[in-house]
């Protein structure tokens, strides 16, 4: 069964490839948050992290958009950006493997070992990736 927040990101995407703006999207912080996962995994960075600090904007408390926002900081190499992201998203869900993973990149990137290492052990852990948290590994 889909959602109806299902079927508006699809009628969105639908549209093509072009730009989609932060305000023609939707005032589900769920919707924009998706948008942040996709412009990312199309290289459109700029797109993409617009889309994850509007769905905040929209829910502070959503793990989601900042798991998402914290890897378009990531890929931007915005390290320090992208670690208050993935703090921020274990805050919400400590329960989910994916910020913890994204958390031990970022650590580990920036040469602090022992933490990153360390936040590897948080992530395993937890239950299993759900759809939500969607690691790059």
């Amino acid at each position: 069964m889909t959602s109806e927040r299902d079927r508006r990101l699809a009628d969105i995407l639908q549209s093509g490839p072009q730009s989609v703006s932060v305000d023609q999207a939707s005032d589900d912080p769920t919707v924009h948050s998706d948008l942040c996962e996709i412009r990312r995994r199309e290289g459109r960075l700029d797109e993409a992290i617009a889309h994850g600090r509007h769905a905040l904007r929209l829910g502070q408390d959503n793990a989601d958009a900042w798991y998402n926002l914290g890897i378009a900081f990531a890929d931007r190499l915005e390290l320090d950006r992208a670690e208050a992201c993935q703090r921020r998203a274990i805050a919400l869900a400590p329960e989910a493997a994916g910020p913890h993973f994204e958390l031990a990149e970022v650590l580990l990137a920036t040469g602090r070992f022992d933490e990153g290492w360390g936040s590897t052990s948080g992530a395993t852990a937890c239950r299993a990736p759900s759809r939500r948290f969607r690691p790059r590994w």
